[in-house]
């Protein structure tokens, strides 16, 4: 399959789940990335993966954002709380 049909056809499902990619699945991955069309050579400086206890710490993290949230509600609360845990791994990106 070519690159381009495999991108118009592609489709995520809502939930991802286990077995996550391997470190050399990954090591494939951000090089892609890194390859990525960006603007006046914006460059990622680091991928940080959140796996395991990790998205406890992200959902915390998601969690202290929204108490900020003025009118924030208990749905919306819980939302964030539990954003992190819709995939078994989860890749942030950080640019300077």
């Amino acid at each position: 399959m070519d690159a381009l049909t495999n991108i118009l056809t592609r489709n995520s499902p809502r939930e991802l789940t286990t077995p996550i990619p391997s470190k050399d699945e990954m090591h494939e991955i951000y090089e892609a990335a890194l390859r990525a069309p960006d603007h006046a050579w914006l460059r990622p400086s680091r991928f940080i993966e959140f796996t395991g206890k990790g998205l406890d710490r992200l959902s915390k993290i998601f969690t202290e954002f929204a108490e900020q949230i003025e009118d924030v509600t208990p749905m919306q609360m819980e939302k964030y709380k539990s954003a992190p845990y819709r995939a078994p791994m989860i890749i942030v990106l950080v640019t300077k």
